[in-house]
């Protein structure tokens, strides 16, 4: 565009563009771009596009990109950590990148350090003793991480990329620890164990990051969960219960490294009962439960991990039967009454359908106790369905399931969509519900207010579990206010009567039940109604009805000796209670209306074979 310009030492001409030799290849590609089309880098690539940083934009830039390699060789959950904390990501990453061009051969020339985007924070390099070009994350810290160029001037038209072996951390930085859920959740071969955890929402208490809330988790791998027998994995399936048993029965609520497994044995877990470790034979490995290999183990902010070879299993589950509900039933040898039942009213045809279900099952014994009650509620075939049918619940609830949230109720399968025809009137009765709470002495399940106990729990089988129990649960729409029998015993009137339910717990408290189930006697039972009790205070009933001496002296106070119709009461008064105590029987109204102690008597004259029930409002 100009030309022959003379000067003292040549001559110039002014041209309008930069000559290229052929040889010569200029960078048409941002630092980001090189980022981006790198297989070693797929990880940086990825988190550098949470971040805000602009590897495209104005240089020049040196990045020290860290190998997928690195990335892969944090402790186990730590990247996930990191992914959820985008602020100290970035700030990371910033620390990778130079606010400078540095080339390999101005890095081996000139040893120094360069200012990062992470300011006021510098990184060192140099040359090592074995001619490796190094770069560390201090230049002042004497051990400092140092990380290896591994290949690099990968130029760019703003920068120039270097990768390198090692992630580099700022002074003062920790990096973020993962919680155990990250841990977890992260591992190729514990993918059945993140199933579970989520489907009984145990990812949610797993990635609690408070540090004050200690876990310690045993992990069966995936090859473990194919070891367990198809009877027990189909239980698991069925229902959430029984896995969550199973899930919690794999948790500690304390962190306890692998070393400390076993001076700590046995051990609570979360599902209620114990855990035990022991040394091996070769008393180098560590055996959970006399069996299941212990194997290596990680740390995240919320407690410890052991990886296991084998899958622990609570009592309830260990030896799972192929057999079903019924056929469980039909194998007990001590329920054949109630089978019987189950049989007659097609409710043993349901038991062998997919569940799961829990069955309270009579004993022979505790049916027969009932005597003419038993008669009286399964002569009528609608009625004996509704009775047996109220002790199937379709869940999986084992005893511990009911211990842990004791007090409690299930809704069993007398859904009250029976309908009955009695003198003309159709009859439909509200849901069937069995209601369970630990013993005074927390060590039996009652069910209903007394009306049995659970005598021998958690026979499992391939659609359900089964609990024996040692009474008869009879659902309260089909209890009469009194009953009509004169063949009942004084317990057996209190037991099956619906507005009795809170004496019939107390009288299982004190020890007397057993007194008013003889044919001894006679006595009359002043018996306070649900009602009744209703008007105390809420901590005074508590305590009569958990409490066996104060339930005995209370109900001592009720009860008096002899058959004592409302007449007697009245024209003998004050009588004496078995307590020592006297009360006073008065009447209104021309004997219409009886009260004793101020208390007014509502049925009156319930004749039971041992004595009177006189019911108190």
């Amino acid at each position: 565009v100009k030309a022959d310009v003379m000067v003292a030492n040549g001559v110039i001409h002014y041209i309008d563009a930069v000559p290229i030799p052929p040889s010569v290849t200029l960078p048409n590609r941002t630092v980001s771009d090189i980022v981006g089309g790198m297989s070693d880098l797929t990880t940086m690539n990825r988190l550098l596009k949470m971040t805000t940083i602009d590897l495209a934009g104005q240089g020049p830039l040196t990045v020290l990109a860290v190998r997928n390699e690195a990335w892969a060789a944090l402790p186990a959950g730590q990247l996930d950590a990191l992914e959820k904390n985008v602020a100290e990501l970035e700030n990371l990453l910033k620390y990778h990148v130079l606010n400078t061009y540095k080339s390999i051969a101005l890095l081996r020339t000139a040893p120094g350090t360069a200012m990062t985007l992470y300011p006021p924070n510098e990184v060192s390099y140099n040359v090592d003793v074995v001619g490796r070009l190094v770069v560390k994350d201090s230049p002042t810290v004497q051990d400092a991480m140092s990380a290896s160029v591994v290949a690099g001037d990968f130029i760019g038209i703003n920068g120039v990329v270097h990768i390198i072996d090692k992630l580099l951390v700022p002074p003062g930085m920790v990096l973020p620890q993962p919680t155990l859920w990250g841990v977890i959740s992260t591992q190729p071969d514990l993918t059945q164990f993140t199933s579970f955890a989520k489907l009984v929402g145990l990812d949610t208490l797993l990635d609690n990051k408070s540090a004050t809330v200690q876990y310690t988790v045993f992990v069966p791998t995936d090859a473990a969960w194919n070891t367990i027998g198809t009877g027990v994995f189909n239980v698991l399936q069925r229902d959430v219960r029984p896995l969550l048993s199973v899930m919690n029965y794999h948790m500690l609520n304390n962190a306890i490294s692998k070393d400390k497994l076993v001076p700590s044995s046995p051990m609570a877990t979360r599902e209620g009962t114990n855990i035990t470790a022991s040394l091996s034979t070769s008393g180098v490995d560590v055996v959970l439960n006399s069996g299941v290999l212990v194997g290596d183990g990680a740390s995240a902010v919320n407690g410890v991990l052991h990886r296991i070879g084998g899958v622990l299993l609570p009592a309830m589950l260990e030896g799972v039967s192929q057999l079903n509900v019924h056929q469980t039933v039909a194998s007990l040898g001590s329920a054949k009454i109630f089978l019987a039942a189950l049989r007659e009213t097609g409710v043993s045809a349901v038991l062998e359908g997919r569940g799961p279900f829990t069955v309270f099952v009579p004993t022979d014994d505790a049916v027969n106790a009932l005597g003419v009650a038993w008669t009286d509620l399964t002569k009528d075939a609608v009625l004996k369905a509704r009775v047996v049918r109220g002790h199937v619940v379709r869940q999986f609830v084992s005893a511990g399931d009911m211990r842990r949230s004791s007090p409690g109720e299930l809704t069993t399968v007398d859904d009250g969509t029976t309908l009955a025809v009695r003198q003309g009137v159709v009859e439909q009765s509200e849901p069937t519900r069995v209601t369970y709470r630990l013993t005074p002495d927390l060590q039996q399940l009652s069910l209903n207010n007394g009306q049995a106990k659970i005598t021998t729990p958690n026979i499992t089988s391939l659609n359900g579990i089964v609990h024996l129990v040692d009474g008869v649960l009879i659902p309260p729409s089909l209890t009469p206010s009194v009953p009509p029998s004169s063949n009942y015993t004084l317990y057996q009137c209190v037991t099956t009567t619906a507005t009795l339910s809170n004496l019939a717990s107390a009288l299982t408290i004190s020890g007397l039940a057993s007194m008013l189930a003889t044919t001894d006697g006679p006595y009359t039972v002043l018996a306070p109604s649900d009602a009744g009790f209703n008007t105390l205070p809420s901590g005074q009933k508590h305590y009569i009805l958990t409490r066996r001496d104060v339930a005995a002296a209370m109900l001592q106070s009720h009860i008096v000796r002899g058959a004592l119709t409302t007449d007697r009461l009245v024209q003998l008064s004050p009588v004496q209670t078995m307590g020592g105590s006297f009360v006073k029987a008065n009447s209104a109204n021309g004997g219409a209306v009886v009260y004793v102690d101020g208390k007014k008597i509502g049925e009156r004259n319930v004749a039971a074979t041992n004595g009177v029930l006189q019911v108190l409002d």
